[in-house]
């Protein structure tokens, strides 16, 4: 995946999910945090007056930054805390659903999907490229990203690399599988011929 979705313009509770999971990952944090919003909209929708008292544009900054405080600061880690104060100051309280989910969404594609080079003999058509990456996404359970590229050595079949991992399925690779076989089986036959012959005429 490309790891980044870059559509041209993005709402504002996109633009402060991408903030946070920036920060969160810088903190090597990003599955905690993960965790802590899934709480926290739990809690919102157990408790609706903890929502209705951070959006009450009737108070002041420093009134909800207070409430803030005395709700979550030892609640929460300082991370997702002092997000929400950021948040605060810049009015954005009443869009903390809309960035929550919005952050579940990135973080989910981002773990979700992965990016495979598929090394094949010839060029694929569209079709049949899509087709091969849905057959791989099914196989590794993610959502797939094909990069193709040309290799004309391979002959037929196809190499894969999904990530660190190669997975070579070339026909070129397996000729090369069966010649080795063919001359280890052959010395092997030889070793065996020599040894009858050495009995033979001991």
């Amino acid at each position: 995946m490309p790891e980044h979705i870059e559509p041209i313009t993005r709402s504002v509770p996109e633009v402060y999910a991408l903030a946070f999971i920036e920060l969160a990952e810088k903190a090597e944090q990003l599955d905690a945090v993960g965790e802590e919003l899934n709480e926290l909209t739990a809690l919102l929708g157990e408790q609706p007056d903890i929502m209705r008292l951070l959006s009450n544009r009737i108070l002041s900054t420093d009134q909800r930054a207070d409430s803030i405080q005395k709700i979550f600061k030892d609640n929460i880690s300082d991370l997702t805390y002092r997000f929400l104060q950021v948040v605060n100051q810049k009015e954005r309280l009443d869009l903390l659903p809309e960035i929550i989910k919005s952050f579940g969404q990135f973080v989910d594609q981002r773990q979700g999907t992965v990016e495979v080079d598929a090394y094949v003999a010839s060029e694929l058509d569209a079709e049949r490229l899509e087709d091969l990456a849905a057959k791989i996404g099914i196989a590794i359970d993610k959502n797939v990203v094909l990069n193709q590229i040309v290799d004309e050595s391979l002959i037929g079949g196809l190499k894969l690399r999904v990530g660190d991992r190669l997975i070579d399925g070339s026909v070129a690779t397996q000729l090369q599988i069966m010649k080795r076989k063919m001359i280890a089986e052959g010395r092997e036959k030889a070793k065996t011929q020599l040894s009858q012959l050495i009995e033979e005429n001991a």
